[in-house]
């Protein structure tokens, strides 16, 4: 997403903001206006490239506005959360905060639904509309984590939380695609007093500190403290050998009551796509970077449906349906297309 630090760093010289990729930073002020200074450039553009800008710009200010319920909140929800499960926040008030949470965060969702598409972009508004569900899940996920009945297992907790965590990366990055279609809209130049370093596209679960672990794996696969850190450039090759190459990478083709091997299957592929050139053309790494994060979230609503069946459907009543809702976004992000219908497609 816009970096909302970077405006207010400019000018000084060697600063190096590392972004991360979050809704909170959405390029706005207070009022849901854009922050980016205009008046150096704007005298520079053709009367086109201005006219672009002022579209986007003032699309990019009602999608600040329609998000802005939930901005407050998902900075220290994942905090809350850790501190519960420390010890350092009591039930009730952890619980209160997460319903009220989830409230701000359906109203963004019905207000992201709600905004019309950028006519130069239009992707985006489905991008921001499937990122605001993720959001949504989330909150349901903590809200299922906070209900659970004493006795639930320390591990079981833990990959709940780590579900969440996983959940509101993925909200952050497919956000972060659809603001990709944005930014050259803009038309702003670099500035030369800041290096933005942008978060790489798809995280590897295991740097980010949030592996699937027991009871949902056997064991948890060794962490990484370094930073993932967007590549500058990456090689390129044919879209039809790309093509070739998603279609040989083991995404499952159909359901199976083996939740865990297509979890599994899901990542493999993901990350054996990781290390295959994009498709050539403008959008090519895009078209990458989307693909596997749909690959991401078809995996984590099978893992919903990993702990629904651990923690059984009486402690954990909404897991069920937060499984479900993230394979339909799963769905709804599959581009089809030269790819072919959605390998788990429900309807």
């Amino acid at each position: 997403m816009t970096r909302g630090t970077v405006g207010a760093v400019a000018g000084v010289a060697a600063v190096v903001a590392v972004a991360v990729g979050a809704v909170w930073a959405l390029g706005s002020d207070s009022s849901g206006t854009s922050t980016s200074s205009s008046s150096s450039t704007t005298a520079r553009l053709t009367a086109a490239q201005a006219a672009e800008r002022a579209d986007a710009q003032a699309w990019e200010a009602k999608a600040a506005d329609a998000f802005k319920p939930l901005v407050n909140d998902v900075q220290t929800l994942a905090t809350g959360a850790r501190e519960y499960l420390a010890g350092q926040r009591q039930a009730d008030q952890f619980r209160a905060e997460v319903d009220t949470d989830l409230n701000a965060f359906r109203a963004s969702q019905t207000a992201v639904a709600a905004l019309p598409p950028l006519g130069r972009a239009p992707d985006a508004l489905h991008l921001y509309v499937e990122s605001a569900r993720l959001y949504v899940d989330v909150a349901r996920t903590y809200a299922t984590l906070v209900r659970l009945p004493p006795g639930t297992s320390p591990d079981a907790r833990t990959q709940l939380d780590f579900l969440g965590r996983r959940i509101r990366t993925l909200a952050d990055r497919v956000y972060d695609r659809g603001r990709a279609l944005i930014t050259p809209l803009l038309h702003e130049p670099p500035s030369p007093d800041v290096d933005i370093r942008l978060p790489e596209e798809v995280p590897d679960w295991s740097a980010e500190g949030v592996p699937p672990g027991p009871p949902l794996e056997p064991q948890s696969p060794p962490t990484s403290a370094d930073v993932q850190l967007r590549q500058a450039d990456r090689a390129t090759e044919r879209r039809s050998a790309w093509v070739a190459a998603v279609h040989a990478a083991g995404i499952p083709a159909a359901a199976s009551t083996d939740v865990a091997a297509l979890a599994r299957a899901d990542i493999a592929a993901a990350e054996e796509l990781r290390t295959e050139p994009d498709p050539s053309g403008p959008d090519g790494r895009e078209a990458s970077a989307r693909l596997r994060l749909d690959l991401l979230v078809y995996a984590d609503g099978h893992r919903a449906e990993q702990l629904t069946a651990i923690l059984g459907p009486s402690a954990a009543p909404d897991l069920p349906d937060i499984g479900r809702d993230l394979l339909s976004i799963a769905d709804e992000l599959w581009p089809g297309g030269d790819l072919g219908p959605r390998p788990e497609g429900r309807g």
